[in-house]
């Protein structure tokens, strides 16, 4: 009667210790050994583990099934197109424009991002597109006539009772008056450089130096209206472009590099952290079914 009791607890420990080890084994080996081993030419079986021998597959499958599934492209364009973030643009922007509390100008923001090359650049062209719409304003607006005719108002109130005034016909007033419209179209034309460029230059410096918030309250805009036109803004940009900025965020391909740069022990350490207790208790559940095996067995 001894015997088979010690026969049946024999049975079921040494079921238990099998199963336990071998569900212990078997969740080691998922990790272990991190390399290959090798004896002379022949390659040990199973090294190195099966996580460490299959991470590149792991981590593309992984990658491609948070894309597909945990984080789309429908996810991403929801929240580039979403209320809060067009706010958070509009907002950011509202900020970078004003400057708050810096009350930055537009000359700032030129020192803070342009190099100073590019800043003489950026200020030697300003000045060439001025010069040029400049002269193009006065090849299409012909101030000769305009000037004539302003010029035959003045000699006649000035004339006017005076005995010159008998001496100067309308003709003369006319000859007079056009030949004065020529004379100073030609002469703001050729000395436009003296004449229009220094007061442009001085205005245009002084709007550049003048802060931001400023400027932008002097001309008419109130804050909630530059927010709601940034808003509207970045609405017709997501409508025209979000697709291609969608296409920028390669979910698939940033997770599997991530996972392929983690090192296997990290790999390890992140699934026990994770799964620690359920891992234990697949160890557990092993050595418990190794018992009812072993106890089962010593029937037969």
């Amino acid at each position: 009667m001894i015997h088979e009791i010690l026969h049946l607890i024999a049975g079921a420990v040494i079921g238990g210790l099998i199963g336990y080890c071998t569900n212990y084994l078997a969740i080691r080996m998922l990790f272990r050994p991190r390399e290959e081993k090798r004896i002379g030419n022949f390659k040990v079986p199973f090294t190195p583990g099966v996580i460490p021998r299959r991470k590149d597959k792991l981590a593309r499958e992984i990658g491609e099934a948070v894309a597909q599934k945990v984080f789309t492209d429908e996810d991403i364009s929801g929240i580039f197109t979403s209320e809060g973030m067009k706010q958070t643009v509009a907002d950011g922007m509202l900020f970078f424009a004003s400057g708050d509390e810096k009350k930055q100008s537009l000359a700032t923001l030129m020192e803070t991002y342009l190099e100073k090359g590019e800043q003489a650049d950026f200020l030697r062209h300003l000045d060439a597109s001025m010069r040029e719409k400049v002269l193009g304003a006065l090849e299409r607006n012909d101030m000769s006539k305009r000037i004539a005719y302003e010029c035959r108002i003045q000699i006649r109130e000035r004339i006017k009772g005076m005995v010159a005034a008998r001496a100067i016909s309308e003709d003369k007033i006319e000859t007079l008056s056009d030949y004065l419209g020529r004379y100073l179209q030609h002469y703001v034309k050729v000395h436009v450089d003296d004449l229009i460029m220094p007061i442009l230059q001085e205005e245009t410096m002084m709007l550049l130096r003048q802060p931001t918030d400023q400027l932008l309250a002097e001309s008419g805009f109130s804050e909630e209206m530059i927010k709601r036109t940034m808003g509207k803004v970045y609405d017709d940009f997501m409508k025209e472009h979000g697709a291609d900025v969608v296409r920028q965020f390669d979910i698939a391909g940033l997770t599997e590099k991530k996972i392929i740069a983690f090192q296997p022990e990290e790999i390890e350490a992140l699934v026990n952290r994770t799964i620690k207790r359920e891992m234990q208790a697949v160890v557990n559940l092993g050595g418990v079914l190794g018992v009812i095996i072993g106890f089962v067995a010593a029937f037969l």
